[in-house]
C-alpha cells in the first residue's frame, strides 16, 4: 500500500535556519532547512475545496455559525508550509522521528530573551488513495465513522457528553507527542502538542501503528479503544486545503 506522509510546520526564525530531519526507524526520507519565517495562513477557510463536502451535505462544517467562528477564532493554528512524501508501506514501520537541529538563540549566562521557535501543526500519515479525487475516500469513511458514533449514542441512549469517552482518539492527525533532547532518552523528554511552540533542537517521535490494516501515527497520551475523532478544523484543511490537492494526486 502507498502512504502519503504529511508535515505542516510554522516557524519563527532569529538568526539562522532551522534544519530538519525525518526518518523511520529504518529508513532515512528527508533532510531540509527553514531558512524564513513560516507564518500561518490568512483566511483557512477560504482555501478549503467545498466539492466533496457539498456532495456529503457536510458544508455546514466551514458555514454553520458556530464553526465559522472557530475557523476565525482558530486563524492561527493552520501552517502554510508543508511537505509531502509518497512512501512505500514497507518504510513506515515501528516509529517516525522528527529531529529539529534548532539552537539559534541570545542565551548568554543563564539568561535568554530571542530564540527561533518551530510549530508541529501537522503530522499525519494516510494511505494514499484516501486524498485522490479531492480527498473523497478519507471523507466518506470519516462520514461514515461520524454516522456510526451517532447510531451508537441513540442505540445507548446516550447524550454527547457521556459518548466522548468513547470518541476521544485524533486520526489521522496526532495531538500530543513526545520530545527529548541531546543526552535524553525518550522516557526523560516531556509531552508537547501539535498548538506548542518549542525552542532549541530536539526529536519528536511518533509511533506508527496499524489498525484495519491501515498505518497511522499514534498520539501520546491517547486511548485506542472506541470511535475516532476525524472531521476536526485540522483534518478538513490537510484533506481538502486547494494547495495540496495537485500534490495528493501526483503519480503515486
Amino acid at each position: 500500500m502507498k502512504y502519503v506522509l504529511i508535515l505542516g510546520l510554522q516557524f519563527k526564525q532569529y538568526k539562522a535556519p532551522a534544519t530538519i530531519t525525518i526518518q523511520t526507524e529504518n529508513r532515512f526520507i528527508d533532510r531540509f532547512q527553514l531558512e524564513n519565517n513560516c507564518l500561518p495562513v490568512a483566511n483557512a477557510v477560504d482555501r478549503i475545496d467545498r466539492f466533496w463536502l457539498d456532495k456529503l451535505g457536510k458544508s455546514h462544517l466551514l458555514t454553520h455559525p458556530e464553526w465559522a467562528k472557530r475557523w476565525q477564532e482558530n486563524s492561527s493554528v493552520f501552517p502554510s508550509f508543508f511537505k509531502v512524501y509518497h512512501l512505500d508501506d514497507h518504510v513506515m514501520k515501528n516509529t517516525l522521528d522528527i529531529k529539529i537541529d534548532n539552537d539559534n538563540s541570545d542565551a548568554t549566562n543563564g539568561f535568554m530573551k530571542n530564540s527561533s521557535l518551530i510549530k508541529l501543526s501537522t503530522i499525519s500519515l494516510l494511505p494514499a488513495d484516501f486524498v485522490k479525487n479531492r480527498g473523497e475516500k478519507y471523507l466518506k469513511i470519516t462520514n461514515r465513522i461520524k454516522d456510526g458514533w451517532f447510531k451508537h449514542m441513540r442505540r445507548n441512549h446516550l447524550d454527547e457528553w457521556q459518548a466522548r469517552p468513547l470518541y476521544n482518539q485524533r486520526w489521522p492527525v496526532p495531538m500530543y507527542f513526545p520530545i527529548f533532547r541531546k543526552n535524553q532518552s525518550i522516557s526523560e523528554g516531556k509531552i508537547e502538542t501539535k498548538s506548542s511552540w518549542i525552542g532549541g533542537s530536539f526529536t519528536a517521535r511518533f509511533p506508527i501503528k496499524k489498525k484495519h490494516n491501515i498505518r497511522y501515527l499514534g498520539s501520546a497520551n491517547s486511548n485506542e479503544t472506541g470511535f475516532y475523532a476525524t472531521i476536526g478544523m485540522d483534518e478538513l484543511f490537510m484533506v481538502c486545503c486547494k494547495d495540496l490537492l495537485n500534490i495528493y494526486d501526483e503519480d503515486q
